[in-house]
């Protein structure tokens, strides 16, 4: 075997070795986000937008106005905020303002996941 042979060898074995490492630790390590972890992300950045617009407006907006009414907000540091008012199913995001005491609350969910799995402000 001529050195150039055992050269070009050795740089293949290499090659292949270091693909080999490269996909194992992607396959290992690699996360993905599944839709209901997607939509978790979503409803959190709703709520910090929902806390923006009461800081602005000094309310909530109504059931009537819905969670539409965020894209009159000032500060929005989401590019598109259409895709982030739906769910990763394609369904718009559920919003209800409630009234407890002398104040408000309310509760972003997704129907896919349930009420009971959405984000709130309301103390428990």
């Amino acid at each position: 075997m001529t050195k150039s042979k055992v050269i070009f060898s050795g740089m293949l074995i290499f090659i292949v070795l270091v693909f080999s490492v490269y996909f194992f630790w992607f396959e290992m390590y690699e996360k993905t986000v599944t839709r209901e972890e997607g939509a978790q992300h979503m409803m959190s950045s709703l709520s910090e937008l929902l806390e923006n617009y009461m800081l602005e407006n000094k309310m909530y907006p109504s059931n009537e106005q819905g969670l539409d009414q965020l894209r009159k907000l000032k500060q929005n540091k989401f590019n598109n905020l259409t895709i982030l008012l739906n769910d990763p199913w394609g369904k718009m995001f559920k919003y209800e303002l409630l009234s407890i005491g002398n104040g408000y609350c309310y509760v972003v969910w997704s129907v896919h996941l349930g009420r009971s799995e959405g984000v709130t402000n309301c103390k428990k």
